[in-house]
């Protein structure tokens, strides 16, 4: 039984104002540490492998050095051992490496890299928080592209003050690059996060609902009208270069998480580690792991899940797994043109894809209604 790997390493130069995502300013002595703990962790998983996909996410990886990222990935292989053709992946933002490093990332093992573009405006970065230009962007994919056969990049729309035209800049700037594979999010205001603060005291406003969906629906008939498949509601990708970690976790496949946070899935089962990062290298090195949380799914549980993962995909959703209470509820959204059926699945449009969360959260509500949900079922835990 195969599974994907996550490695998360927490460390950043600067803390962009959007995220919420477990990061800590970068401090060498803390890293070699941390590194260590990630070894033993590795080493002390009683999973026996193999792994056919692995992930460095964060925080920015890239600001670990080539010869620590194959140390890692050598520990992994030794454990696990990688199959052939196993999709390497390292997350990276412009301005943390450059041609030498990059080639030391690729014989390294790494052989794919996701890019923190976000924007190729340069009051855009400004506003996120970026550490990185414009130039600096350019210099990266210009290396990226000579080097990578497969790579992707991270786009984010509707920031403050962006219009159509500094969307359509950005796009037309990094096709000049030809990524195989483009993310692009809807800017996210989370809790405690500087944009929080900002959008709660109107120092920054943000553009509308209307905005919002002319913003994805241009994206979305851009990256169409070049070749690329919107397989996923924020993921677009030219043939055969879909992000096969990713789909992991929308498929509910098995995944392993290794790092200070990190979640895995394993036969049924999700676990999680502390957030804390040196609580998570005294739990590792006392114990050999650092797992504070863990339940196996129920039917109903695994249910939600199935609803709220595979149906965010071009896969789709088994009709079989919503019984004959929900036909009427579908057929309503086949005619107001959110999904499709074919076969035995139903699918989301694009449209439909821009308002997700509410056909999930409608078909679900059915699903409660006609007793084959129970109202008070979690779907794991945060």
């Amino acid at each position: 039984m195969s599974a994907g790997i996550y490695v998360h390493i927490p460390f950043c130069i600067k803390k962009c104002n959007y995220c919420d995502f477990l990061s800590i300013h970068y401090d060498e002595a803390l890293k070699d540490s941390y590194l260590s703990a990630l070894q033993s962790e590795v080493r002390h998983s009683p999973f026996k492998g193999p792994a056919d996909t692995v992930f460095f996410g964060g925080g920015t990886p890239s600001l670990l050095t080539p010869g620590d990222i194959a140390g890692l990935l050598e520990v992994i292989r030794e454990r696990f051992g990688l199959q052939d053709g196993a999709e390497t992946t390292l997350e990276l933002n412009p301005g943390t490496v450059d041609e030498d490093s990059l080639q030391g990332f690729l014989r390294g093992g790494i052989n794919r890299v996701s890019i923190g573009v976000q924007s190729m405006c340069e009051r855009e970065l400004r506003v996120l928080g970026r550490v990185h230009s414009v130039s600096d962007s350019r210099h990266c994919l210009r290396s990226v592209a000579r080097l990578f056969r497969n790579f992707s990049l991270d786009l984010i729309y509707g920031l403050p003050g962006q219009g159509m035209e500094e969307l359509k800049n950005t796009l037309r700037g990094v096709m000049e690059f030809n990524p195989p594979h483009i993310s692009a999010y809807e800017l996210s205001i989370e809790d405690g996060t500087p944009f929080y603060r900002m959008v709660r005291d109107n120092a920054v406003t943000l553009p509308g609902e209307e905005e919002i969906a002319g913003f994805y629906d241009f994206v979305a008939q851009f990256l169409s009208g070049r070749g690329y498949a919107h397989y996923e509601i924020s993921n677009y990708a030219l043939t055969g270069f879909e992000c096969m970690h990713n789909m992991k976790y929308w498929m509910r496949e098995d995944y392993l998480g290794f790092g200070a946070g990190a979640h895995s899935f394993i036969g049924g089962r999700r676990s999680r580690n502390t957030s804390d990062i040196r609580g998570y290298m005294d739990m590792v090195n006392t114990g050999g792991n650092a797992v504070v949380e863990e339940a196996a799914l129920t039917e109903p549980d695994a249910l939600k899940e199935e609803i709220f993962l595979r149906l965010r995909t071009r896969q789709g959703l088994k009709m079989g797994a919503l019984g004959v209470s929900s036909i009427d509820l579908i057929g309503d959204f086949e005619r107001t043109g959110y999904l499709f059926r074919l076969d035995d699945r139903i699918y989301l449009t694009d449209k439909g894809m821009l308002v997700s969360n509410r056909i999930m959260i409608e078909i679900m509500d059915s699903l409660e209604r006609n007793g084959l949900l129970p109202k008070s079922s979690a779907g794991g835990f945060d």
